[in-house]
């Protein structure tokens, strides 16, 4: 399996989801599990039911290695003053590194006229470093006869708007339906731009042409690599499924933006926090510890005197295969309860933290996750899957005893 994906569109109750081909790829092609929010239960109004779907939407949230969403609002209109937990906690989320994919068409507009809390999804743009705007974005060049507007627009490489070739590779022009003027912030790079003559943005409330205000960057997409991860905005249709309009015309789709939209799952997958890239990291981290825990023994103790004074059970175990005791042979259990038998002089170095708590924390780690780190098929039997909390607080462990060693090393 690839990686966990949540959708956060909700869909109405007994309506088909707009999305089921982008579903499909994630599944199929790429072999993901792709998690879906159901709609919320009783309109949203309080009741045991409600609790008991926010609880689970809860769960989904903590457990997505991916977010996408492609546009639905619903999540926030229909479940009430559960929405602001919500927008918290995948702000966390995207804060502590899960990649996020977002479509954003005529939202500015589109929230005004719903019931969605405007605070907690300006919250969630906040934290992407983006800005959609009413103004739409208009072709000068592909349009009907006799229209004066076209709002589905082709953006091609040749025009010199399309800014990232590897994301775009292969791909040699952007189909999408009714795009809006998304305006970024400095920490985000455009993905696709709008230059004059061959587009215009379009103020709809006026019909007139707006011009902007100087130094504003304008793009109808953008990326950026914020906290260590990758978030795509797009302020146009690309992605949903195929559709037509009320004049019986098709609307841009995933169809025809099928290679981009492999590149950008690609990109996603490539940033996803899975449980196997959480337990190497934490493998890493563990490597690191160790060693660092190996450092301060021999420079605050020293090797002769770690051998004359071994804690009984630490020197049974060091004999086994030989008569005097190879520390080669010593566990991460042995070298931590030999750091506390010489508490006396190490504890010096640990200024932060008692021996009662240095204890407890190597306890938990060696009777916890170091299993499952030393033996990765006992892990895989077990079902066990790490997470960004195990490498958290495997870091926070590192961390004591890294700033130890600068204070056990002289300069």
């Amino acid at each position: 399996m690839s990686a966990k994906i949540l959708m956060l569109d909700l869909r109405w109750r007994g309506h088909e989801s707009l999305n089921s081909e982008f579903v499909r790829m994630c599944e199929e092609q790429f072999g993901c599990e792709v998690l879906e929010i159901e709609p919320v239960p009783n309109d949203g109004r309080p009741t045991e039911e409600v609790e008991s779907w926010a609880r689970t939407t809860d769960s989904l949230i903590d457990d997505a290695e991916i977010f996408v969403w492609l546009g639905s609002t619903l999540l926030f209109e229909y479940s009430g003053s559960y929405g602001d937990s919500f927008a918290t906690r995948i702000i966390e989320k995207i804060q502590m590194g899960t990649p996020i994919l977002l479509q954003c068409q005529n939202w500015k507009s589109e929230i005004r006229q719903s019931f969605a809390p405007l605070h907690s999804i300006e919250a969630i743009l906040k934290c992407l470093a983006v800005h959609p705007t009413d103004i739409a974005v208009v072709s000068r060049i592909h349009r009907d006869e006799g229209q004066k507007h076209d709002y589905n627009c082709h953006f091609t490489k040749s025009f010199g708007v399309i800014r990232d070739p590897r994301l775009f590779r292969d791909v040699s022009k952007l189909d999408a339906s009714s795009p809006t003027l998304l305006i970024y912030d400095d920490e985000m790079l455009p993905l696709v731009e709008v230059s004059y003559p061959e587009y215009e943005a379009i103020d709809k409330r006026t019909d007139l042409v707006w011009v902007g205000e100087l130094g504003i960057h304008k793009c109808i997409a953008s990326s950026s690599y914020l906290y260590d991860s990758v978030q795509l905005v797009f302020a146009a249709e690309l992605f949903s499924d195929r559709r037509k309009s009320g004049m019986g015309l098709d609307f841009p789709n995933i169809e025809n933006n099928r290679r981009l939209t492999e590149n950008i799952i690609e990109e996603l997958i490539s940033f996803a926090k899975t449980s196997k890239k959480y337990q190497l990291e934490t493998y890493r981290v563990f490597d690191a510890l160790e060693r660092d825990m190996g450092k301060i023994l021999r420079f605050s103790v020293g090797d002769e005197r770690i051998i004359e004074t071994l804690p009984e059970l630490v020197r049974s175990n060091l004999t086994r295969y030989s008569k005097a005791p190879d520390m080669s042979q010593a566990t991460f259990n042995d070298i931590g309860k030999i750091i506390l038998h010489h508490w006396t002089v190490i504890g010096d170095f640990f200024p932060e933290i008692s021996r009662r708590d240095m204890k407890s924390k190597l306890y938990q780690l060696n009777s916890g996750n170091r299993r499952y780190l030393a033996h990765p098929d006992k892990a895989e039997r077990n079902f066990i899957e790490f997470t960004f909390e195990d490498v958290e607080e495997m870091r926070e462990l590192r961390t004591i005893f890294s700033r130890a060693l600068t204070l056990a090393i002289p300069a």
